[in-house]
């Protein structure tokens, strides 16, 4: 009877495992990682940044950044279909710290040069917003995930470089 229940309690933690490592290792597309059906969308904003910062208390944060904008472009604009399809081809996996760490994503810790590329699509009644880095990581509210495809970051931020508005500050 022990070895029985010894049998049971392996083959269940080995399907916990296999299910834990599917359901990481299966990409997901940015509209259903928002829940948001962008195929509802009326307007999308999208924002590219570079800056260089330093998290060293003895250097104070120098922030040196540009900024490229995209705002509130409606869906009868040019520009409205081509980056709605940039969102649309974005594909990640989540980070199994989202498993472990139920508070939001409070700040980066990196130094150093980081690209930003941050995305939103507003609908009838509901918005998705995003943030894409140049280090492959796409943050939707307080999840973590991975792109699965780097050409999908830099696609995005060519379009928006080329197409935005530059503000330096």
């Amino acid at each position: 009877m022990k070895r029985k229940r010894s049998l049971i309690l392996t083959v269940l933690c080995g399907l916990l495992l296999l299910g834990l490592l599917v359901w990481r290792s299966t990409p997901r597309s940015l509209e259903s990682i928002s829940e948001v059906d962008f195929d509802q969308a009326v307007s999308v904003s999208a924002y590219a940044r570079t800056w260089e910062y330093h998290n060293n208390e003895s250097e104070p944060l120098d922030p040196v950044w540009a900024l490229y904008s995209l705002e509130n472009i409606p869906s009868d604009q040019e520009d409205f279909a081509p980056l709605l399809a940039q969102f649309k081809t974005i594909k990640a996996r989540p980070s199994l710290t989202n498993f472990l760490r139920p508070w939001p994503l409070s700040g980066f810790s990196w130094t150093g040069n980081v690209a930003f590329l941050e995305g939103f699509v507003l609908c009838e009644d509901s918005v998705a917003n995003f943030t894409l880095t140049d280090r492959g990581e796409l943050t939707v509210g307080r999840h973590l995930y991975f792109i699965t495809d780097e050409e999908q970051f830099n696609a995005l931020w060519e379009y928006v470089t080329t197409h935005g508005i530059k503000n330096k500050s």
